[in-house]
């Protein structure tokens, strides 16, 4: 199944970055790096049957700096819902479903508080899917 979903362009596979289930697992995210590719799939007891999951990115912020966090490239059923996290990783400090009417894309604009540590979860936002890839980046505007 795999080898027909990626010939038609359908991820499910996990991507690199598993496994990045919460915050205390959370994979580095660059500010102004490249954006990552991610996918909606985890597959715990490797099977290949996998599951949905949420991936979590935890990213350096200086206080009063603005930056722009988004989600890009969405393939196959990807409709993502992007939450930052405080320092807590549980703490929700901003969070968006569609970038605009008709995109399913996310994108937050956010200036950090203070200089710390926070993430970002990126979720499938529960629509009729549970599964499709996407890239996410963080940059400061």
């Amino acid at each position: 199944m795999q080898a027909i979903a990626s010939y038609v362009w359908v991820d499910f596979s996990e991507d690199a970055a598993e496994v990045n289930n919460s915050a205390a697992t959370a994979a580095l995210i660059t500010v102004g790096g490249a954006p990552v590719p991610a996918t909606f799939f985890y597959d715990q007891d490797g099977d290949g049957a996998g599951a949905a999951d949420a991936d979590y990115f935890v990213f350096s912020a200086a206080a009063g700096q603005s930056y722009k966090m988004e989600t890009t490239n969405l393939l196959s059923d990807a409709n993502t819902f992007l939450e930052i996290l405080d320092s807590d990783g549980t703490t929700v400090l901003a969070s968006n479903n569609d970038r605009v009417a008709g995109d399913e894309s996310s994108l937050i604009n956010w200036t950090a508080p203070r200089s710390d540590v926070f993430y970002l979860r990126v979720t499938h936002y529960p629509d009729w899917g549970i599964y499709g890839s996407y890239k996410v980046s963080v940059s400061a505007i």
